[in-house]
């Protein structure tokens, strides 16, 4: 499998959140079109992608892997951009955790669910890519949030990041 090959020579423990995002960012072929394509990640690490209606749970994503299947599994009921941190947050958890199952809801406040969300964070919006857009003056905070196809929460997050704040979590 892709996402085991890639998880092996890329180690969570070497790299930190950031720089593992900006591994597999290169791995997938780079950043030459914005937004990020999450669902091509999937693709090239080999996890099956799964989007339904989960109208009668509490989850917004979940993933299952072992050294033989990897599934996730994304809520269609919430909006695209959601649908989109929930995919990179599910990845986070293939590439940085142990083998098992992860559910994620957005009150979920463990050490490996903030880990999840800084992987996405930082896969959906490289701080990288943000900073030249961002001091572009041409472009405002909306037009940026569309190019990256992201809440206005997340990309808040990584310009509150980009000045060189800590971000919680």
């Amino acid at each position: 499998m892709n996402w085991l090959k890639f998880r092996e020579n890329n180690s969570i423990e070497a790299l930190g959140e950031k720089a593992l995002a900006n591994k597999l960012i290169d791995y997938c072929g780079g950043s030459r079109n914005l937004p990020i394509d999450v669902d091509r990640a999937a693709t090239v690490l080999s996890i099956d992608v799964h989007k339904d209606s989960f109208t009668k749970s509490n989850w917004e994503s979940s993933c299952r892997f072992n050294d033989k299947e990897a599934h996730l599994w994304i809520n269609s009921d919430y909006e695209v951009t959601y649908q989109r941190f929930c995919l990179a947050h599910q990845l986070g958890h293939f590439l940085m955790h142990p083998q098992g199952e992860y559910r994620c809801k957005s009150s979920s406040r463990s050490s490996l669910e903030t880990q999840a969300n800084i992987f996405a964070a930082n896969l959906l919006v490289p701080l990288w890519v943000l900073e030249p857009i961002a001091l572009n003056k041409k472009y405002n905070v909306h037009d940026i949030q569309s190019m990256f196809q992201v809440s206005g929460h997340l990309l808040n997050m990584q310009l509150f990041a980009l000045s060189g704040n800590s971000v919680q979590w």
